[in-house]
């Protein structure tokens, strides 16, 4: 939970190295038409924290994304691997 809101958090590993962190409210039940709007959600909550989507970071970046494919929207957290 973050600021009072439930994400369902998935992990990536890449050589034993965490490369990117997926998150997903999950408070809001968007159906498969309308999942784009989690999205949205998504962009408010970065926006609202001050985080600027693709801004490279030092140590990585921040995507709000949907994904066509999937029909699935997330926070994608990449961090950058040395």
């Amino acid at each position: 939970m973050i600021d009072d809101t439930h994400y369902m958090v998935g992990l990536f590993f890449r050589n034993d190295f965490i490369y990117m962190a997926s998150l997903i409210n999950c408070d809001v039940n968007f159906d498969e038409t309308h999942e784009i709007e989690r999205k949205a959600l998504h962009d408010s909550t970065l926006s609202v924290n001050g985080i600027t989507p693709e801004k490279e970071y030092d140590w990585g970046k921040v995507e709000s994304d949907y994904d066509k494919r999937s029909n699935l929207s997330s926070i994608n957290v990449y961090y950058s691997v040395l």
